[in-house]
């Protein structure tokens, strides 16, 4: 209880990870995981003899059968939720986690037993081919080993460079749509095969294009229901005491704290329908508040949920929550404080 077994060394060969229908050789070392007390478990056990001075130094795999990973946990996995043994870790990734850190700490308890969190850093051992196949995943958000990141040939990157050139020049020329240009680049990186069809469904997060589209519908909702007039009378009425500098406040402390809630797009759908109805009672022009709903929808320092780099960095940094609210509250004020100013002096 409290250990198990991810790696067995027979003959000079390892056999990683150890699947459960491996069966056990005279003279194999077995190499575990998990709780360092349950290690006395061992030692009832017929048959098995602990090595007391045994070490397990990562660096020194052969990087021709196996390599050590460190894997964080994104906040849109399919792996969020479960316990490890229920997500079938080792089967799916044909790998082993060796430890799990959250927080910055190990967790002291039975692997299979842990249920995964977004951000959370997986110690793996996994074969060579792990970091080419779920690099781009979704289910982690950085996978890292002593190697450098796979990178495509020169070509492709060429053609990559290329794409995204033609694409701003179609659109900053107005040859084309904004989204005719990108489907003309996507399809020259699909026919290039600089981009395969699995790398580009795998790149899309789904789950965050369906917040993005439920929160138009809810501003839609929002616009047409009245609700957006009620709230942007009370915008006015409460900042208008400062002036105008008061709405543009209220504006952009509503906007960033919903941002640092939920994604930055889905925030600015939401809020956009309610500053152009404060605009429209206001009879004045919309770009200066529209301006200021950008920035603060851009503006989630406080909290490691808030954006995708905020989560890659809070396991592996060996950040807690209250760290994020230590910098990033002053962070949110002195950015709250600069772009209020100028907005204010650029079209007041």
């Amino acid at each position: 209880k409290g250990l198990f077994l991810f790696q067995i060394e027979r003959n000079g060969e390892i056999i990683a990870p150890a699947r459960p229908d491996e069966r056990i050789q005279l003279g194999d070392r077995l190499f575990f995981t998990g709780l360092p007390k349950t290690i006395l478990e061992l030692q009832k056990t017929p048959g098995l003899e602990v090595i007391h001075d045994a070490t397990l130094d990562l660096k020194q795999y052969d990087s021709s059968q196996i390599r050590p990973y460190e894997a964080v946990v994104s906040d849109s996995s399919p792996l969020i939720g479960q316990n490890v043994r229920e997500s079938k870790f080792r089967e799916k990734y044909d790998a082993v986690i060796i430890a799990i850190h959250r927080n910055g700490e190990r967790i002291q308890k039975k692997i299979g037993d842990i249920v995964l969190r977004a951000g959370d850093t997986l110690l793996l051992l996994a074969n060579k081919d792990f970091m080419r196949k779920w690099y781009h995943s979704r289910d982690f958000l950085l996978i890292s080993e002593s190697d450098k990141v796979p990178s495509k040939p020169l070509k492709n990157q060429i053609i990559a460079v290329g794409t995204l050139i033609l694409m701003i020049v179609l659109f900053v020329l107005h040859i084309v749509p904004i989204i005719v240009a990108a489907g003309i680049a996507v399809l020259i990186l699909l026919l290039t095969k600089t981009v395969t069809l699995a790398e580009a469904r795998e790149s899309v997060d789904f789950r965050v294009l369906i917040i993005i589209a439920s929160a138009f519908g809810i501003a839609a909702g929002i616009k047409n229901s009245g609700v957006a007039q009620v709230l942007a009378h009370y915008i006015i009425q409460w900042g208008s005491v400062f002036g105008t500098v008061g709405i543009i406040t209220a504006i952009f402390l509503i906007t960033s704290g919903y941002a640092n809630i939920i994604t930055n797009n889905a925030t600015a759908a939401l809020v956009f329908p309610v500053v152009i109805a404060v605009t429209a009672q206001m009879q004045v022009d919309p770009r200066p508040f529209i301006l200021t709903l950008a920035i603060a929808a851009s503006s989630s320092f406080a909290t490691p949920i808030s954006y995708q780099t905020n989560i890659m960095v809070y396991g592996p940094g060996g950040y807690r929550f209250k760290d994020f609210l230590r910098i990033g509250l002053p962070m949110h004020l002195v950015v709250t404080v600069i772009a209020i100013v100028a907005v204010y002096l650029s079209y007041f």
